[in-house]
């Protein structure tokens, strides 16, 4: 922990992710990146590191980015209309 103005911090360690999925083209990018930290911010277990080494040379599926679109959408609709 570090300590800085009376304040606790956390200290955090980095980890590199082996195996993470690969992206095939530019224009998802950003999708890509949300169904990614989706993937990390809903794994209760917290295995995601030991689940995507174990799948080698894994991709999201278009289904998988699709889902992320859709989900963004009425997430967007619902929010700003």
């Amino acid at each position: 922990m570090l300590m800085s103005k009376g304040k606790v911090e956390k200290q955090f360690t980095w980890k590199n992710c082996a195996g993470i999925p690969e992206q095939h083209t530019a224009k998802d990018c950003g999708y890509f990146i949300m169904r990614y930290m989706k993937d990390i911010a809903e794994d209760k277990n917290l295995d995601f590191f030991s689940k995507w080494e174990r799948r080698g040379k894994a991709t999201y599926t278009q289904q998988h980015i699709d889902a992320v679109r859709t989900e963004w959408a009425k997430f967007a609709v619902k929010t700003y209309m």
